[in-house]
């Protein structure tokens, strides 16, 4: 079986589709300088060109094993390799270009949290976007790649991106968006296929901007299919993108408009949610047993018995608990779609893997429709991350229930 993590520098390398579609949609014919960070094998500086006629590429990669640093033998003096950090603070000195230089940037970053460096807030500062996280040493490799382009771009210059899909769709990162929108112009946004990239089922978007231009007021947004078709066009507010900005949900969202017919939301159906209290590690030293998602059989419908304790139990340990007649929904996991139960003998401890739901009424209907194909397919969609995905309590309560 394929293996599905990235390799030790947390790349995924692009498909050859992906990388004509990404060059393409830039829309340009004879830049001056093209940077390419974190190059990898050299998939997107070398679409760029076979598409445009640009005066030189740069491309930067911290392993000395990278197939871009053959590219100046294979491609000719227009071409020229450095092997280096491409977070590196002075990287612009580096490799001669100086700052605000480059005409175009092409870049697929790695999908890391790399080990923060006091410089890397520099790095953010200098282009507005160091106040975009509660905690920047938290800043994921997507963002500081996207700083640092813009750092070496001049103003107008396009910026060609892979992003992973929290950046474009997390809650977290609005913040993110919001600066983007507000400094820059987004102009297009393309949803690739979860299985796009060989080794991974990461959600990730193409995301064309130019530096320091005007937002128009809307976003183009597509999506492209297994079958190599780019779905029709989606304008989207850019004052709407700052939500989230990825095809599907906006599609959605338009198409339940259009039918004027009045949802309901999971939130109209319960009257709490809460998530577990403790942690899978912690409860292996526990005295009473804690219900972890590892313990439910995918699309498993009834819990263990050996789960079950006494109210007075449940009580004196403290903290969070299901009781009779609340639906489990695994919050984090690649199946987690798969891990949801309704509990019919309570109390059951539950670990903060998952989020027990108390029903206004009618809690086997509400299960239900959780469980359905719509629901289910629901709970895949509002899922982020890489590899473990996850869900937060409030995409879960605007599932619409069919």
């Amino acid at each position: 079986m394929e293996s599905r993590t990235s390799d030790h520098l947390g790349r995924y390398y692009t498909r050859e589709t992906v990388a004509s579609l990404l060059i393409s949609s830039m829309k340009l014919a004879t830049p001056g300088t093209v940077i390419d960070l974190g190059a990898g094998d050299g998939a997107l500086v070398t679409e760029a060109a076979n598409q445009w006629a640009a005066e030189r590429y740069l491309t930067v990669d911290i392993d000395e094993q990278a197939n871009s640093g053959h590219l100046p033998k294979l491609r000719g003096p227009s071409f020229v390799h450095f092997t280096g950090d491409a977070l590196d603070l002075k990287l612009g000195d580096r490799i001669g270009l100086g700052w605000s230089r480059a005409c175009a940037a092409v870049c697929n970053p790695p999908y890391i949290r790399p080990i923060w460096q006091e410089h890397f807030g520099n790095i953010l500062e200098e282009v507005g976007l160091s106040h975009v996280l509660p905690e920047a040493k938290s800043a994921p490799a997507g963002l500081l790649f996207v700083a640092q382009n813009l750092r070496l771009l001049k103003n107008g210059g396009k910026l060609g991106l892979i992003l992973p899909d929290g950046l474009i769709t997390g809650e977290r990162f609005e913040p993110f968006r919001r600066a983007l929108i507000e400094n820059h112009s987004i102009e297009q946004v393309i949803e690739l296929p979860r299985n796009i990239f060989r080794k991974t089922e990461a959600q990730a978007h193409i995301v064309i901007l130019s530096k320091n231009e005007t937002q128009r007021p809307t976003i183009t947004s597509r999506k492209l299919e297994l079958t190599g078709a780019l779905s029709e066009a989606l304008s989207i507010p850019s004052d709407e993108a700052i939500s989230r900005i990825d095809f599907s949900h906006h599609a959605k969202c338009k198409r339940n408009y259009s039918s004027k017919k009045s949802k309901r939301k999971l939130g109209d159906l319960i009257s709490s949610i809460t998530r577990g209290s403790h942690n899978s590690s912690s409860r292996k030293s526990a005295v009473l047993p804690i219900l972890h998602t590892t313990d439910l059989a995918d699309y498993e419908t009834d819990i263990p018995p050996g789960f079950l304790v006494s109210q007075p139990e449940a009580e004196a340990l403290g903290g969070s608990y299901a009781r009779k007649g609340d639906i489990l929904v695994a919050r984090v996991g690649r199946n987690l779609s798969r891990k949801i139960v309704l509990v019919k003998k309570g109390p059951i401890l539950i670990t903060d893997c998952f989020f027990s739901l108390t029903p206004k009424a009618a809690p086997e209907e509400v299960f239900r429709l959780l469980t359905s194909e719509s629901g289910r397919s629901q709970l895949d969609r509002i899922s982020q991350g890489v590899g473990a995905r996850f869900i937060t309590a409030a995409r879960l309560l605007e599932l619409e229930m069919d």
